[in-house]
């Protein structure tokens, strides 16, 4: 495959593919020469060199009254990459929410680390509305522990929002249970402890057609979003909670 086409697939346009390749073959020269080698008038080599420095993928010098252009180290070029899979992993989950709506069936989606956890509490505030209801299975080991994955948005809302107009409804272990079931609208009740500990360290929480789950232990979420599916989590979840 040709340097151009690579160089377009990484998001240049044709003439900033044929100017970068111009430069790196000069090694450094003025824009003069570059237009020359790379077949491109002048106007179009200028635009086309300053989005290439916008990217630092070339840089430029003053030898006297001239300009000089530098090509950088073409391992620049793996940050527009590193940049292009970032953006379509973002992009990801609107995609396979459309392709879920077209084929009627549910969308699912996977996150890992700090920040898939992060991305849940986030979506969570920013779904609900007044006079939603959550509904939230908690088993931590140590729930404290488990504060540390909190965005700074679910912080400053959850305290607001999700306090005053938003009902919430726990099943947890009974130390989570011991140590916050005091908090404002949270209606919270325990597995007892002879049946079973309940200290999975993995939270299950049905907000508006979601479910999401949250393993603390491998930093993992999977979240799936199905309105049917969501329903049916809630029915269940209300079972477990009235004969607790």
């Amino acid at each position: 495959m040709k340097i151009p086409t690579i160089l377009q697939k990484l998001g240049l346009t044709e003439s900033e593919a044929r100017v970068y390749q111009a430069v790196l073959n000069l090694g450094s020269e003025t824009v003069t020469t570059i237009a020359k080698t790379s077949g491109l008038y002048r106007p179009t080599v200028y635009k086309a060199l300053a989005a290439l420095e916008k990217r630092n993928l070339i840089s430029r010098s003053q030898l006297g009254k001239r300009t000089i252009y530098i090509a950088e180290n073409p391992t620049a070029l793996s940050k527009l990459f590193g940049n292009l899979e970032e953006e379509f992993k973002q992009t990801l989950p609107d995609l396979l929410q459309h392709y879920a709506k077209s084929k009627n069936q549910p969308a699912i989606y996977f996150f890992k680390g700090k920040e898939g956890i992060r991305r849940v509490y986030t979506d969570l505030v920013q779904t609900v509305k007044k006079g939603d209801i959550i509904y939230r299975y908690e088993s931590p080991k140590d729930y404290k522990k488990n504060k540390k994955y909190y965005p700074r948005l679910y912080m400053e809302i959850a305290g607001k929002k999700l306090q005053s107009s938003i009902e919430k409804f726990v099943i947890t272990n009974k130390n989570t249970h011991s140590a916050r079931s005091k908090q404002l609208e949270r209606y919270s009740k325990y597995v007892p402890p002879s049946i079973n500990p309940f200290e999975f360290n993995i939270t299950q929480i049905i907000y508006k057609n979601k479910v999401a789950f949250i393993d603390y232990d491998a930093e993992t979420v999977s979240i799936i979003e199905s309105t049917k599916f969501a329903q049916f989590q809630r029915e269940i979840f209300k079972l477990v909670f009235s004969v607790l």
